[in-house]
């Protein structure tokens, strides 16, 4: 699933006439701009953001999603509910986990792959990277969720792989990933659904090098549309960068409903896959250290609860090429590092 993420190019094919995005080293982000004559980067003016504003908009029907605010919570009112209420939170630096309370290393035995927790929802993809998966269990009894992720403070590519940061929402027929991928170039938003082979990557809305976390909401607003957010703060929880909130379109098919409730599991992954092209390597010398999913949560339709790998809200958890990969977790946090070295 994380390897289907589209690679820019096969989403800029996807998406004929959107013009080709700024990238993250030259101030993608609504908050800076790069001026190669008058000096380095320097803030907007509202004159400025009020025109990126109206350029991004314009661009919503080729890139496949659908504007819906610039404000600084989401429209959703469950998202916009558990914002407010973590406002303290994140504003006094909360949001990052320092004390794990499992060991930070299971042991393989002998396999590619751990169970963490029951069994693979899949089978565990192998030449992939080093990653894991968290999967709630099938049903209608959440209708959305809330994490926060916190950026890896080291991380390196290597020139070979890509990193990934994500949630999903896991139909009768497959999953769409909503997260955050790396290149090299930057935190950016994107998508993938694995059912009606739809996806995007939005450098536009890149994090700028002062975001230190990243919220996100997502749930399925109908048969064939999902609602992603995604906020970058800095370390004193203030908004940096351009707030993504969108429609997107999925297939068909994947996402039945009763009581007016989608049928789904609710999942997370961390990933570092090799480029479309690149063999496996995992001495390639890449690595994604210091990241963190904290203050996971499901909205069960009147309040959030913990969706840490320790509650019942996870049944399925497991960890690919784990000499490669360590996690630890808490009630509502994972810990984790992956290094290819």
């Amino acid at each position: 699933m994380k390897k289907r993420f589209l690679s820019m190019a096969m989403a800029l094919f996807l998406c004929i006439g959107l013009a080709a995005p700024v990238s993250a080293a030259n101030g993608a982000a609504m908050d800076y701009k790069v001026n190669t004559v008058d000096g380095p980067i320097r803030f907007l003016t509202a004159a400025e953001r009020s025109r990126e504003r109206e350029r991004i908009s314009k661009t919503i029907q080729a890139d496949g999603g659908t504007v819906i605010t610039q404000q600084e919570t989401p429209t959703d009112p469950h998202c916009q509910e558990r914002l407010t209420a973590m406002e303290e939170t994140l504003k006094g630096g909360g949001m990052i986990m320092t004390q794990p309370e499992t060991p930070t290393r299971i042991p393989a035995n002998g396999s590619y792959y751990t169970s963490v927790k029951g069994t693979p929802i899949f089978t565990p993809e192998q030449n992939k990277g080093a990653h894991y998966y968290a999967f709630s269990d099938y049903g209608t009894a959440y209708q959305g969720l809330f994490v926060n992720v916190k950026l890896p403070t080291e991380f390196n590519s290597a020139g070979r792989r890509t990193g990934f940061l994500a949630v999903g929402l896991y139909g009768s027929l497959g999953g769409v990933d909503l997260g955050l991928r790396n290149d090299g170039t930057g935190w950016m938003p994107c998508y993938w659904d694995t059912v009606g082979g739809l996806g995007a990557n939005y450098a536009e809305y890149t994090a700028p090098s002062t975001a230190t976390n990243a919220v996100i909401c997502a749930n399925v607003a109908n048969a064939n549309t999902v609602y992603f957010y995604v906020r970058f703060v800095n370390a004193s929880g203030n908004t940096v960068g351009t707030i993504f909130e969108k429609q997107l379109q999925v297939g068909s098919g994947n996402f039945t409903f009763s009581g007016g409730q989608a049928r789904c599991r609710y999942y997370r992954f961390a990933s570092l896959v090799p480029n479309i092209g690149v063999a496996e390597n995992r001495k390639d010398g890449s690595y994604m250290r210091g990241a963190q999913f904290t203050n996971c949560n499901l909205y069960n339709g009147s309040a959030y609860e913990s969706w840490g790998i320790s509650t019942a809200r996870v049944v399925s958890a497991w960890k690919v090429y784990p000499e490669n990969i360590t996690l630890s977790w808490t009630t509502y946090n994972d810990v984790f590092n992956i290094n290819h070295t």
